[in-house]
């Protein structure tokens, strides 16, 4: 008789702010969700930043040893949005990274 109880393959999140990329003027948050899901994973990230003249460009990146995608957004500097939505869908199983950059 077989187990009801079977390992699936699931997306594990870490997220990176890059140090070197974020002023202290700047104030960032990050939240990605969910933090554990089963393939394909379907992730939500949420970037809030702070408005300032010097935002011209948002990067996010997801990745894993096997798999990247990354999202690009030109920003308005202080008339950007504060807070942007990333979704990321049919994210094979592995362990992710996920970065924000801020640029000029």
């Amino acid at each position: 008789m077989e187990s009801p109880w079977r390992l699936m393959p699931c997306v594990a999140i870490a997220w990176l702010l890059p140090a070197s990329q974020i002023d202290a003027s700047d104030a960032v948050s990050i939240s990605v969700s969910p933090q554990v899901a089963r393939e394909p994973a379907r992730i939500t990230v949420r970037v809030s930043i702070e408005p300032n003249a010097d935002n011209r460009a948002l990067e996010v990146v997801a990745e894993s040893s096997t798999f990247f995608r990354s999202s690009y957004l030109q920003l308005d500097g202080d008339r950007a949005a504060r807070t942007s939505l990333f979704q990321y869908r049919d994210l094979p199983a592995g362990d992710y990274e996920v970065r924000v950059v801020i640029g000029p």
